[in-house]
């Protein structure tokens, strides 16, 4: 087991605790925490640029990355592009 996969379990331990005392909620915006998820955007897909190169097609972030959805592991299920 790597080392960097047993710290998911204390850290997931920490914030859940944190939620159990009330200074975190699961249901709310995590980006005033951790204001780079805010500022993350979606890929679209890709276009070929004019060096014949694939360029990634990226649009902002339009709703609101929650605890819950990171411990789920399904934040791109929940932020999706239109």
């Amino acid at each position: 087991m790597w080392l960097a996969s047993c710290t998911k379990l204390i850290g997931t331990i920490t914030a859940l605790q944190c939620v159990e005392v009330g200074l975190l909620d699961l249901d709310k915006d995590i980006s005033a925490i951790l204001p780079e998820l805010g500022q993350l955007q979606i890929l679209k897909g890709f276009e070929q640029g004019p060096d014949g190169k694939d360029k990634p097609i990226l649009v902002e972030n339009t709703k609101a990355i929650t605890l819950r959805c990171v411990f789920r592991g399904r934040c791109m299920e929940f932020v999706k592009a239109e």
